[in-house]
């Protein structure tokens, strides 16, 4: 069973987090973005990661969505 669990956890990583961890990641190297805003947003990425790695998918997704929308990705 605990084959099944850590095969489906990298399963749900490798979708829709990954994707919007990428675009934060990409966002934060901008070198205009204020220090503030990108330190609020990596920290925030951080703990969506942490979520989605551990199967937490839609608190992660969550959790991006507030990063995206801090950095003006949507």
């Amino acid at each position: 069973a605990g084959v099944f669990i850590a095969g489906f956890s990298a399963t749900a990583w490798a979708g829709p987090c990954q994707d919007d961890v990428a675009a934060i990641d990409k966002a934060t190297q901008v070198e205009t973005l204020a220090a503030d805003i990108k330190a609020q947003a990596t920290d925030i990425r951080n703990q969506a990661d942490q979520l989605c790695k551990a199967g937490n998918e839609n608190e992660g997704l969550a959790l991006t969505a507030e990063a995206k929308v801090l950095l003006q990705l949507d």
